[in-house]
């Protein structure tokens, strides 16, 4: 395969991320009673986060090749040290370099230039920067706010939200102030020091949830294979189930009497 192979690779790793995220959706939900929004923003983010496992190989091999290239002297009777003519070699270079740069330095069929792969990688950052806190907090308490209508169920999430962002600010500000009281960083380093920030908070969250996931599930596997074990737990769900059943029956004859002495 040559270098015009990368994009037919890139489109293929595309398919597959989104054949994987696909299965895992019909899997693990129901998309025919699933709310389609629901499925949409699931799908997008499942299918960015199996695509960075894929892209990521490419990234690696497509950084070590500038590596190389960087690295590469020519020397010519005009210049006996050597000057540094591979640099744009991939991309920018001309066809004069062609034979020597891809002689000194392997090229891989999955090669990309740096330009395009910062423009994907920003579009997967600020995508994911965008679901993480503003789309999924807004949506998670637009679901969980207790209100019949619409209009409330959005206010009530944009209260809660901004409660949490104002709180997040007031000590961001408060750390930024103390560390440039203290001469710690400059004013230039403030955007570093809040992406840093965002970066910490999101690999801590990782950390504890991929913590819990990789001790509970397989405890939950290791149960189940207990067939006395899941037994006895039905049973108790099943008693459980029984007594909110006998308790709806309840609450439903003393709504239905109160209906028919209304009614008289």
């Amino acid at each position: 395969m040559g270098p015009s192979a990368a994009p037919g690779i890139l489109t293929v790793e595309g398919v597959v991320a989104f054949v994987l995220a696909l299965f895992m959706l019909y899997r693990y939900g129901n998309l025919r009673k699933q709310n389609p929004l629901v499925t949409g923003t699931t799908l997008l983010i499942w299918f960015l986060s199996y695509f960075i496992v894929f892209l990521l190989p490419i990234d690696v091999t497509s950084a070590f090749y500038h590596n190389c290239l960087d690295n590469v002297l020519c020397i010519n009777d005009t210049d006996p040290n050597g000057t540094y003519c591979c640099t744009d070699y991939g991309c920018l270079g001309t066809p004069t370099q062609d034979k020597f740069c891809s002689e000194s330095c392997h090229k891989s069929a999955s090669f990309i230039c740096e330009q395009p792969l910062k423009i994907m990688w920003n579009i997967i950052y600020w995508l994911f920067a965008a679901f993480s806190w503003v789309i999924l907090p807004l949506a998670q308490s637009y679901v969980l706010a207790s209100y019949f209508s619409i209009r409330k169920k959005i206010f009530r999430a944009l209260i809660e939200n901004a409660i949490v962002y104002f709180t997040l600010l007031v000590v961001l500000v408060i750390i930024s102030v103390y560390m440039l009281a203290k001469g710690i960083i400059e004013f230039v380093d403030l955007p570093v020091v809040i992406a840093t920030a965002c970066n910490t908070w999101g690999l801590l969250i990782v950390t504890v949830l991929l913590g819990y996931g990789l001790v509970e599930v397989p405890r939950s596997f290791f149960y189940a294979s207990r067939r006395k074990y899941s037994l006895q737990h039905n049973y108790f769900k099943a008693a459980k189930l029984y007594g909110d059943l006998s308790e709806a029956r309840g609450n439903l004859r003393e709504i239905r009497d109160r209906v028919k002495s209304l009614s008289q």
